[in-house]
């Protein structure tokens, strides 16, 4: 059993309170709990783990909002979307410390060319280089933490016993799917996934709508490496 950390509202955090959190339990299936978080600070269920969301349901919720609906989020949202994309332009520019080397590198995936991801590499790539990388349809062994911008944990594998998060990567958002691609076993990074690559512009339980993410994450292991 998996815990992780909900944000109640995004005004605590505009009140740069991070107080106020409440627990969701996974993964047993609840229809009730989609995007519906606790204001009770009470456990509710989920029907999956915040990261393994498929992008297909973020897509398919945006593609039914009505034009009014996105009107008010984007409206509703104007403060954290402009905070969170001034941060991911920063980031983008960010240098190596001392030196004028970009810290991240843009990661585009060759099949969808409007798509990326920022990832910085942590370990030495030349001793892992030889290690499997995973493909869309392998599973696999990873440990992170998940943040918001400002440094807010939302997400860790690192709250049940071993650490260890299995999943396939068809079952992940796009930016996850992306970095993974990227990442031989063994490899530790750090990834920033816009809100385009993650929950988009309707959010999911405890993200809220355009939010930009970072991952520190370790690809441990694939158990299993099927091929396309």
């Amino acid at each position: 059993m998996v815990w992780i950390y909900t944000q109640a509202s995004v005004q605590s955090h505009r009140r740069r309170s991070d107080s106020t959190y409440s627990r969701i339990l996974t993964p047993q299936p609840s229809a009730a709990a989609f995007g519906i978080l606790s204001r009770s600070n009470t456990p509710i269920k989920i029907m999956n783990r915040l990261p393994i969301l498929f992008a297909g349901t973020v897509l398919m919720a945006s593609a039914f909002a009505s034009c009014k609906g996105d009107e008010t989020t984007w409206d509703t949202y104007r403060e954290w979307r402009e905070a969170n994309n001034s941060w991911l332009d920063e980031q983008a520019a960010r240098t190596e410390e001392g030196s004028s080397d970009l810290y991240f590198t843009r990661v585009v995936p060759p099949y969808d060319q409007g798509s990326y991801v920022l990832m910085h590499w942590f370990n030495d790539r030349s001793l892992t280089a030889g290690n499997l990388k995973p493909y869309y349809t392998s599973t696999v062994h990873v440990k992170y933490i998940g943040r918001f911008y400002n440094g807010t944990a939302f997400d860790s594998s690192y709250l049940q016993t071993d650490s260890i998060f299995e999943t396939k990567l068809s079952s992940v958002v796009s930016g996850w799917q992306i970095a993974l691609q990227n990442m031989h076993v063994g490899d530790s990074c750090e990834v920033v996934i816009p809100y385009q690559s993650a929950y988009g512009s309707t959010g999911y339980s405890s993200v809220p709508p355009y939010s930009n993410l970072v991952f520190h994450m370790k690809l441990k292991d694939i158990p299993d490496w099927e091929t396309p």
